[in-house]
């Protein structure tokens, strides 16, 4: 236990004596090969340094961890929003990418054995859209809609998907169901605002935005009266 704690502040020290770029930290990264390092502690400690704003110093932290643990994706979520604060977005973007296939394929895994989960099909429909997969992300939100026909949120996703899929009628439709099934919906609100802003339906989109600002308040004011 000491060893491993005094390794990952050896590793931390490492991190926040370099002040390049954030690139590939060879001596970070094989300082932890082979060895048993919890990938927990340097994730850790890389929250501080973020907290810190120490972000390129973060992004070396991160690294190590993935080195430790390689299918992690909040790993690589973290170490893009480090790269992109570090103004590094080309390498952020390829981190994305990397986290967003490794929580794919969790999902299928997921899915394989809870064929009838609502909420991980909306979760894979999400990423797989973002992935330009638009095809299958709507056929997960079509078996989504199968198994819960009546589920505000499986409308709205199906509104997004349509709106990916340039299906204006669709999406109005979608979102408008989501709507009558929980009034209270605000995000739903937004997006049909700004859909009717974009096929030149000012007023109606007024109607929608001010309304999705009205219950964002609502719910900014009823966190503060906790």
């Amino acid at each position: 236990m000491l060893r491993q704690i005094l390794l990952v502040g050896l590793i931390v020290l490492a991190a926040c004596q370099s002040e390049e770029a954030p690139t590939k930290n060879a001596d970070v990264d094989e300082s932890v090969q082979g060895l048993g390092v919890r990938h927990d502690r340097l994730e850790s400690a890389a929250d501080e340094l973020m907290r810190a704003g120490q972000y390129a110093k973060a992004v070396h932290v991160l690294g190590a961890a993935i080195v430790v643990h390689p299918g992690d994706p909040a790993l690589y979520g973290k170490r893009a929003f480090a790269l992109r604060m570090s103004g590094a977005e080309h390498l952020a973007r390829a981190d994305r990418d990397t986290a967003r296939r490794l929580t794919l394929r969790a999902l299928d895994r997921r899915i394989a054995s809870k064929t009838a989960d609502v909420q991980l099909r909306l979760q894979r429909a999400a990423l797989r859209a973002e992935a330009g997969q638009l095809a299958a992300a709507q056929e997960d939100g079509r078996v989504a809609a199968g198994l819960a026909p009546m589920d505000a949120h499986v409308h709205f996703v199906l509104g997004n998907l349509s709106v990916r899929a340039a299906a204006s009628a669709d999406a109005l439709t979608h979102y408008g169901e989501a709507l009558r099934l929980a009034p209270g919906l605000g995000e739903a609100y937004a997006a049909r605002g700004a859909l009717s802003q974009s096929l030149g339906d000012v007023a109606g989109a007024q109607v929608d935005l001010d309304r999705a600002r009205a219950l964002a308040m609502r719910t900014d004011t009823a966190i503060n009266d906790r």
